[in-house]
């Protein structure tokens, strides 16, 4: 849904939605598939690695995808007009309540 709707704002060849689509296809593999199609390279040690190095990637694909939207966001409701001091207020507040600080 939402790289259908990145397409439709910024175009069908946006890299952005090209890296989510990315990601989410690589997540489904990793959820959903893993057990299935690729169980028994799980069973010896260099099968093991490739799929540890895979799950590393995915990883670290998504803390930058997090980051990245992140960045979209503030700056979508900053055109809006809303001031960076309250986003990043409310940021730090909505963090507080997800990790107790």
């Amino acid at each position: 849904m939402l790289v259908g709707l990145l397409r439709n704002e910024r175009g069908a060849d946006d890299q952005i939605a090209k890296r989510l689509s990315e990601f989410v296809d690589e997540r489904a593999w990793l959820v959903h598939k893993l057990r299935r199609t690729d169980y028994l390279s799980l069973r010896d040690e260099s099968g093991f690695q490739a799929v540890m190095r895979r799950v590393a990637q995915l990883e670290n694909e998504c803390e930058q995808l997090i980051e990245l939207f992140h960045s979209l966001l503030v700056e979508y409701f900053i055109s809006l007009g809303t001031p960076r001091e309250h986003i990043e207020k409310e940021h730090e507040k909505a963090l507080r309540e997800i990790y107790g600080e």
